[in-house]
């Protein structure tokens, strides 16, 4: 909505915009037929290229980063407090299994080009996806949530390294596009 407003408020005072209601055409003529359309180029050229990174395996990447920095924020929280103390533990766990299933998932899928099954033409991932990265992000997610369980003082750290793995990821992605 702000890059909408700013991309209208930019169109609304050009020469074309002034010319069109000098003309005498009516206000929604001019705010719909010339400006709305000028003003939605740039718009559209972001969603193009968030549609193409969620296309990607960084949407994969995203998600569990950010699920990762979500079970290193219940541990931090939990840890410490006798109730949440066990609940917090086995739910990072569970994530922890989580992480190791969905890994050898990904090998599976990386041996079959990308596909679940041999026989199927639907790929779950692209044919040139960077398993790399995947994996990158399964270990760091591994490493910052048993780091969490492990070592308590290391969760705020954690949750940094988290953030900023997931901003490099996105900036290695976006520049990937152009």
């Amino acid at each position: 909505a702000r890059m909408t407003r700013a991309s209208m408020l930019e169109v609304l005072g050009q020469d074309y915009i002034r010319t069109a209601r000098a003309k005498g055409m009516k206000e929604r003529i001019v705010i719909y037929r010339h400006a709305l359309r000028n003003a939605l180029i740039p718009i559209l050229t972001v969603l193009g290229m968030v549609y193409l990174l969620f296309q990607r395996e960084f949407f994969l990447i995203a998600v569990i980063l950010s699920g990762a920095l979500f079970t290193v924020w219940v541990c931090r929280k939990g840890v410490g407090t006798v109730n949440w103390n066990g609940k917090a533990l086995v739910g990072a766990g569970l994530v922890l299994v989580g992480l190791v299933v969905l890994t050898a998932l990904t090998a599976k899928i990386q041996k079959q080009d990308g596909r679940w099954m041999a026989g199927v033409k639907v790929r779950l991932l692209p044919a040139d996806c960077d398993y790399r990265m995947l994996y990158i992000a399964y270990a760091l997610s591994f490493v910052a949530i048993l780091l969490a369980m492990v070592v308590v003082s290391t969760t705020y750290y954690s949750m940094w390294v988290l953030g900023v793995a997931l901003f490099a990821f996105a900036v290695y992605y976006t520049t990937k596009l152009m």
